[in-house]
């Protein structure tokens, strides 16, 4: 091949460089599950927010749709992990919630069980 077919780039060289590849590829965002650490897409992960209210109780609820405000906690949506996050105090890491004590009785309920669990 000349020169010239190298710096224009070909079909063929440009499949062949993944860098070039990837450009033609759809975006997938990315994010770590706070309990198992796995990186899953958004679409398999839950969001979930911290929201304050005036009465100083804190409460992690579930961004179904990906449009609350403030810092998100990504989690895989199964019971089991929850419960880990809750007893790892992941919440508090990802959420920077200090020494607040937040109430998970939303995000217990889109999982599928009633009420909360004292943690």
């Amino acid at each position: 091949m000349d020169d010239r077919a190298i710096s224009e780039g070909s079909y063929a060289e440009s499949a062949a460089d993944p860098a070039l590849a990837r450009k033609n590829t759809a975006h997938v965002a990315l994010r770590t599950c706070i309990a198992t650490r796995k990186v899953k897409p958004t679409t398999e992960l839950l969001r979930c927010v911290a929201q304050y209210s005036d009465d100083g109780t804190t409460r992690i609820v579930p961004d179904l749709h990906g449009r609350l405000p403030g810092r998100g906690a990504w989690l895989s949506p199964t019971a089991e992990a929850l419960e880990q996050a809750i007893e790892q105090r992941r919440f508090h890491r990802a959420l920077r919630l200090g020494s607040v004590t937040p109430d998970f009785d939303e995000l217990w309920a889109v999982l599928g069980r009633e009420g909360s669990r004292e943690h």
